[in-house]
């Protein structure tokens, strides 16, 4: 097995369990509870702000497969997207080391992760770039692997592209606009 088959196998899994605690509804509530937005804007904001202080139009261009208006609609103009980035990133941590606690592959897979974490390519790729730089308390790379996979499977201009199903890779970003969130 190659590093490319390797992923495209283990792509779904390690997105579903990367929703699982981004999406999760303790996220969600702990949010606000930290200074972020309530609701959708919390999660885009934090999601996309680990990019840095960037515009909605920036967090659109690099979450391609998400609907722009969405993005824009759920952009909070006078809110730091760093910020908000630093706060949803140790969020999503301490949600992942949650969802982790009691897996005893737990210390290996996260030392595998750092391997990959530290040696992908970030060009063309700034979502992944941001949650790479992420600064959590207690820090542990396993949610910034996490993200790296789910990221991949969505990023057809990204050089870690070959990680995504075929299929995917060929629709056009108009396609994705037309859908209401993702696409």
């Amino acid at each position: 097995m190659n590093p490319q088959h390797c992923a495209q196998k283990t792509a779904s899994a390690v997105q579903v369990l990367g929703a699982r605690f981004m999406l999760d509804p303790v996220t969600f509530k702990t949010g606000p509870e930290l200074g972020l937005p309530k609701g959708l804007p919390g999660y885009v904001m934090g999601r996309f702000g680990t990019i840095g202080d960037i515009s909605a139009e920036e967090a659109s261009a690099a979450a391609w497969c998400w609907n722009p208006s969405q993005i824009k609609e759920n952009w909070i103009e006078d809110f730091s997207p760093s910020l908000a980035g630093a706060l949803y990133g140790q969020i999503c941590a301490e949600r992942g080391r949650d969802y982790l606690n009691g897996f005893s592959g737990a210390a290996r897979l996260v030392e595998l992760a750092e391997k990959i974490v530290d040696s992908a390519d970030g060009e063309n790729a700034p979502t992944f770039t941001g949650w790479r730089n992420v600064e959590c308390k207690n820090p542990s790379k396993i949610e910034k692997f996490l993200e790296f996979l789910s990221y991949a499977r969505h990023d057809p201009e990204s050089s870690i592209c070959y990680k995504m199903p075929n299929e995917l890779r060929r629709r056009e970003r108009s396609e994705f606009q037309s859908k209401p969130l993702f696409g």
